[in-house]
């Protein structure tokens, strides 16, 4: 197995990825702009791309650091048997992830490497996103993505925690104007306000897209499109393996440009 291709694959998935989020967001916007209902059908699509990428890219750079760690420690029938599962090993609660065959091969020869697959599961609070991530790689990706629109911005943003440190956005003609401690900021509508998660419509109301996940789950859809790639960087760059700096480091601007976007990034 050729090792640095895997890291550039797995580098060219992330990649990939951010360039889908960017056609979400575009077309979220052409949505509010049109009221076309075939976008959410478009969205749902992409949505699957999107996860499959951030998927694949993780097999690809799991099977760059096991194939690294486990050749010399295994007899070469050992490590062709266990080859074919080296796609990333999660699971959704400490049981099934034990019962990973890498996991237990890994566990054998690394327990430092063993810790830090172990500490990224998703049954560890905060790290439900890449349960939710595997879910939508595995769903029917024409699954429609629903829009929620409400006249007041309370309703959509109570989840957000930032909520009541701002002063609410106000309407004013075709425009937005949001105070900020640098001034008064005007924006033109539509307009996608980042730190309540919800769009400024030309009708003067906010909108969100959301992913129905699983009963009384659903996804905030721009929010998961616009970390989630970075949440992925920082797991491949604490991975206990030497491709972990060099990963960081070729994907560095592309992950501060991101979470630096003043229209991208979420509170």
């Amino acid at each position: 197995m050729n090792v640095n291709k895997s890291v550039r694959d797995s580098l060219a998935s992330v990649e990939r990825s951010i360039e889908i989020a960017d056609e979400i967001l575009r077309l979220c916007y052409h949505s509010l702009e049109n009221e076309d209902k075939s976008i959410l059908s478009q969205l749902g699509v992409l949505l699957g791309d999107f996860s499959n990428c951030l998927i694949s890219s993780l097999n690809h750079y799991s099977n760059a650091v096991l194939t690294e760690r486990l050749t010399a420690k295994m007899t070469s029938k050992e490590f062709e048997k266990l080859s074919v599962g080296f796609d990333f090993p999660w699971g959704k609660d400490k049981t099934k992830f034990d019962n990973v065959p890498a996991i237990k091969a890994i566990k054998e020869v690394s327990q430092n490497l063993y810790n830090a697959y172990e500490y990224l599961q998703p049954y560890y609070t905060d790290n439900e996103w890449l349960d939710h991530l595997m879910a939508l790689g595995n769903r029917d990706q024409y699954q429609v993505v629903d829009r929620v629109e409400s006249l007041n911005i309370a309703s959509l943003s109570a989840h957000v925690s930032a909520k009541g440190h701002l002063e609410a956005p106000k309407f004013e003609g075709d425009k937005l104007i949001i105070p900020s401690s640098d001034g008064i900021i005007t924006a033109q509508l539509p307009y996608y306000f980042a730190p309540l998660h919800a769009f400024a419509t030309q009708k003067h109301t906010w909108s969100q897209f959301f992913v129905p996940i699983q009963e009384r789950v659903n996804l905030d859809l721009i929010d998961f499109t616009q970390v989630t790639p970075i949440k992925i960087v920082n797991i491949l760059s604490t991975l206990d393996t030497k491709f972990g700096s060099d990963f960081a480091a070729l994907f560095k601007d592309e992950v501060e440009n991101q979470a630096n976007s003043p229209d991208l990034s979420s509170s």
